[in-house]
C-alpha cells in the first residue's frame, strides 16, 4: 500500500490488482483507477452522492 503525505492511502496492491486512488484539495477522494477503469465520485459538499463510472 501507498499513502501519500495527508496518510491517504493511494496506492492499494493485491495479487490480482492495483488500485489507485487520487484526492482533491479539501481531501475528499475524487477517483479510482483499477487499469483502464476509473471510477469518479461525485460529491455534493462533503456529501458523498454517488460516483460514475
Amino acid at each position: 500500500m501507498g499513502y501519500d503525505k495527508e496518510n491517504r492511502m493511494t496506492v492499494r496492491r493485491d495479487a490480482a490488482q492495483v488500485i489507485a486512488y487520487a484526492f482533491a484539495y479539501d481531501s475528499l477522494k475524487r477517483n479510482e483507477q483499477s487499469g483502464a477503469l476509473i471510477t469518479t465520485l461525485v460529491w455534493g459538499g462533503s456529501n458523498y452522492v454517488g460516483d460514475v463510472t
